[in-house]
């Protein structure tokens, strides 16, 4: 006579199989010991490769994607951490140009982070080197055109979310970075730019540093860092030697090290 065997007497086999082969409103399943064994074999394949099949459906990216430097694929719409490299980071910004390209020498967004880094105060300076990563994957795109939609803010701080959380940075850029970041167009302006044919009250950017306490001098640093425009070759070194130099200062601040350090 063929063993039964009885569900009930398993229930920690069976708990552990969300597949419903095993309990169909029946209250024993009869067979031999290797029948049975088939069964159970079964639905734990079923099971494991349904599982499988979930976690390849919430991998699977359905927006279009862009290829990085790196060979990565960037999903603009859906960005995640694991997508982001400081190698592509450097060599793109390294190639923009400010000011959508209206500069008497190509001046980029590479150089202008190097700047803003040595500009702010110490605690500030890798978010400073940071500020402007998201323009690696959407481009530095003029503020009119930002100011006139407002969308793109979303979609640009959507990305720059996921930057600031693979390098460990404060979401909400500081306001001593927000106000530098401003404060170097003076600069720029003076080096990088023709004379505007018409002035008006928000440009040229001479008033801007009035009243402004810096943490330290700022013109030794402009003098150094501004007195040409880098080549990109020379702008993704310099700013990929200044973020290993910030990085590794940071999470020492921070106290990751002897624990568990973030990934470069």
């Amino acid at each position: 006579m063929a063993d039964e065997f009885d569900p009930e007497a398993h229930e920690d086999v069976l708990a552990r199989h969300t597949h419903a082969v095993i309990k169909e409103g029946t209250e024993k399943i009869t067979g031999t010991r290797d029948e049975i064994a088939d069964v159970i074999r079964q639905a734990e394949e079923e099971a494991a490769e349904a599982e499988r099949q979930k976690v390849l459906e919430e991998q699977q990216r359905k927006t279009a994607y862009t290829q990085t430097f790196s060979g990565r694929r960037f999903y603009p719409y859906e960005p995640r951490t694991s997508d982001i490299a400081i190698a592509d980071i450097a060599h793109a910004l390294s190639y923009q140009c400010r000011y959508s390209g209206h500069c008497r020498q190509f001046y980029s967004v590479a150089q202008h982070s190097v700047i803003v880094s040595y500009l702010v105060s110490k605690p500030n300076a890798f978010e400073g080197l940071m500020h402007d990563s998201q323009e690696a994957y959407v481009s530095d795109v003029a503020s009119p055109i930002k100011k006139v939609v407002p969308e793109f803010a979303v979609f640009e701080q959507k990305i720059w979310s996921v930057i600031a959380e693979r390098f460990g940075i404060k979401e909400e850029l500081c306001h001593e970075v927000k106000t530098v970041d401003k404060l170097v167009c003076k600069w720029e302006y003076e080096r990088f730019l023709n004379p505007m044919v018409e002035e008006d009250e928000y440009w040229p950017p001479y008033q801007w540093t009035k009243n402004v306490d810096f943490s330290h001098d700022p013109e030794p640093i402009i003098d150094e860092y501004m007195s040409h425009g880098w080549s990109p070759d020379e702008a993704e070194q310099r700013f990929m030697t200044r973020f290993h130099e910030l990085y590794a200062k940071e999470h020492e601040r921070r106290g990751f090290y002897g624990k568990e350090a973030p990934a470069t």
